[in-house]
Formats: C-alpha cells, structure tokens, sequence
C-alpha cells in the first residue's frame, strides 16, 4: 500500500512550553502521524512512509481545511476502508464508529467535503479525525498536521452516518435490481423501523439469526408491527465493513440474488447497527398489495359467480342491494379484528345479519375468505371449495350481494345468498 523511505529523514518538532505535557500524552498514545502540505510523504511513528501514487495533502480554497489522502489516513489510524463507486460514497470503519461521506457533499459544522484528485479521494483531516476520537495539532510554519491516535480511541455514536450506511443499502439493491431489468424498490420506513431493531437485537445478543431474542420470525414480526403483505423475505449479516461489501456478498448467494431480483417483491428496508466495532445487517423485502377499487371487485366477484352459474345451466343471479350491504358489514368486521369468520364481533349469524338489513328468508348462504389479491383469486378458491362451490351452484339461490373491505391490508371477502 505504501512504499517505505530507506535512510534517515530527520524532522524536528519544537513545542514551546509544553515539553512536560506532550511526554505525558506521548505515553497515551498509539499512533502519531505528520503531514505536511504539498508533501508526498507522511510519518507514522517516526517512520517516513510514501503517500500511494505520491499525491499530496492540500489546503481546500472555499474551507481552508487540510485535505488528506482518504486510505491513507484512515489505514494509518487502524480504520477499514469502503468505497460506493455507484454514488461515490466512502465508508471508514473503526471500532465503535463508522463515518460515511459522499464526494462534493457538505460535511456538518462547515467542516468540508470530500473531493476526488488524480483519481484519489481526498477528506478533510480535522472532520475525520474529530470522528475517530484522535486529536490534531497545526504547525503553521511547517504548515504540517499532526494527528495523535490514543491506544484505545473515544467511540462516538453517529447515527448520521448510520442512516447513510442504510440508504446505501438501499440504492446499492436498487441498483442491481435496475441492472438486470428489474423495477426499483421502494422505501418502507416501517420495515426499515423493524430491520433496525432486528440488527440491533443480533449485536446485542451477539449472534446471527432470523429469530429475534423475543422468538418471532421475521413474518410474525411483520404482522406484530401491522405490516400486511402478500410475500416477504429477510437477509442478514454481520462483520462487512461497507454497503458494497453486504450487497455484493447477499449477490453472489444464490438464494439471497433471487430475493433481490423478483419482481414481486415491492417494498424494502435497511437495518444497520455497530455494536462493538461489529457492524450488523439486515434487509427487509416485501409485497404491498396495489390499491384497489372496492366496488369494481364487488361487482367482479358478482360477474365471475354468473359466469360459473350459466357454465353449470344455471340462471343468473340477481345483484341486491341490502345483501351487499350486510356482506360489506361483515368484511369490515372481519377486518378489523384481522380474522376470517362467519361469526360477528357481537356474535351474530349469518341468519342474523341478513335479518339486520330487513330481509326475511328461509333460504340464505355465506361465502367468505381473506388474503386473496383479485376476484380471479377468490373465485377459483372458492371454486375449489365443495362447500362454497355449492352454495355459489345452488340453483334454489336468486339473489347475491358481495362486500369488501380492506382498511388495514388485507382483503375480506363476503358473498351473500338468499332463495325465496
């Protein structure tokens, strides 16, 4: 990585008045660095080593910040290096803290930004040193930056920087989806609210898993959160020190490859926590059910149950308002306590709720189901059914009146019967 300089380079430093003081900070530290302006060398420890492809720390014009040769600085002071080349994003790693900056994007507090010269990325010393917990000394007539390493740095949560790291993620996914022809995702914060606490709770415990310390799989902690979805798939991993690093490690698992190219699959969410210098992973995928026009389904169900009527030489059925009524009422109530049923939340019949609309009759049927995506879908397991099928084949049957509800994800279906 860096060429060593064979022979003696003496530099000299003089403190003014504080010779005391710097041996007793000496003595704390592990690592000292020295940069000096236009120079293509660095010292580390006392030893002069060449900065790679001889590039040079510079004075930014628009911060007047010291720039410094990104990987060099950060290998220097003990930290993994990342790099996002489809967002030009680099990742620093070291034990309690990750740093993530994008190049030509505003560090906080003015601190800078990092720029790219002679194909190096180049950050600002004072920002990235402040955020390893080291300190840094200016030697204006030397015009050098001295940075002090402490054998066991200060962590500093960033969750800044953690956010970052999980937005990465999530264009890093994209991004591979796009390549192969397959529609982004979209960002879910609810799922990514789950993935977070997930991760977390992998570097609390120490250990990688799909359940979570309280038992629950990743589907049960989905519906937990009311999350409805048709299908969903969960990654997780621990110890990659970037986005690029997770994401191309999940691609090149055949399993984990197929989950972020499907094309069912819709909604996404990162999940990133640093327990212990340890970064822990997970991505969260889902299916959301497209919105959908309650009356045309009500009367496509209503439609596809003639359409099997006059296949079997049977007359059609005729649409009825108050039935439709009461079998949206019950849709509902099946809704809102998340349950398919034919017994209401007050313990009503199906007789009952026909009853309720003013309809007298001796001869009714219920029909209901839940979670199916499309009138095609409920009508064939309906069909499929020997129950169901017979009531919607029931030739004493003449009236027919269907309601649907979804208000909280999934859809209730309820098809009403009444003879004479």
């Amino acid at each position: 990585m860096y060429k060593k300089i064979i022979g003696a380079l003496l530099i000299i430093v003089v403190y003014i008045g504080g010779t005391a003081a710097m041996k007793t900070y000496a003595e704390e530290v592990a690592v000292q660095l020295r940069f000096t302006i236009g120079s293509p060398y660095f010292t580390q420890n006392g030893t002069t080593w060449q900065i790679e492809d001889r590039v040079s720390p510079f004075i930014d014009p628009v911060f007047n910040r010291t720039m410094i040769p990104l990987r060099t600085v950060a290998e220097a002071m003990g930290a993994d290096v990342g790099w996002v080349e489809s967002n030009r994003t680099a990742v620093i790693a070291r034990e309690h803290t990750t740093i993530v900056m994008q190049v030509d994007s505003p560090l906080p507090h003015g601190m800078g930004a990092p720029t790219i010269v002679q194909s190096r990325v180049f950050v600002p010393l004072a920002y990235v040193s402040s955020m390893m917990g080291t300190q840094v000394t200016w030697d204006a007539g030397a015009r050098a930056a001295y940075v002090f390493v402490p054998a066991a740095a200060l962590p500093m949560a960033d969750t800044g920087s953690i956010a970052q790291l999980e937005r990465m993620v999530f264009d890093l996914t994209n991004a591979e989806r796009l390549r192969h022809g397959v529609a982004p995702l979209i960002w879910h914060e609810g799922i990514a609210s789950l993935a977070r606490a997930h991760s977390q709770d992998m570097g609390a415990n120490n250990r990688l898993s799909h359940i979570g310390s309280s038992g629950l799989p990743f589907e049960e902690r989905l519906f937990g959160a009311g999350i409805f979805h048709f299908n969903g798939a969960e990654h997780i991993a621990s110890g990659q020190i970037s986005p690029e690093e997770v994401v191309g490690g999940f691609m090149d698992s055949p399993e984990h490859r197929r989950n972020i190219l499907d094309e069912n699959l819709t909604h996404f969410g990162a999940g990133v926590w640093n327990s212990g210098g340890t970064l822990y992973w997970t991505q969260k995928f889902i299916t959301v059910p497209a919105p959908i026009n309650i009356a045309d389904f009500e009367r496509a169900v209503f439609d596809l149950t003639n359409a099997e009527r006059q296949r079997h030489g049977l007359s059609a059925l005729i649409w009825h308002d108050q039935l439709a009524a009461a079998a949206r009422a019950h849709s509902k109530d099946m809704g809102a306590r998340n349950h398919m049923t034919h017994t209401g939340s007050n313990g009503s019949t199906m007789g009952d709720r026909i009853a309720t609309v003013g309809i007298s009759t001796r001869a009714w049927a219920e029909n209901v189901a839940q979670g199916q995506r499309t009138p095609d879908d409920v009508m064939t397991d309906w069909m499929n059914s020997h129950s169901h099928r017979d009531n919607i084949l029931n030739e004493n049957m003449i009236y027919l009146g269907v309601g649907i509800d979804n208000a909280k994800g999934p859809v209730f279906w309820t098809q009403k019967f009444i003879g004479e």
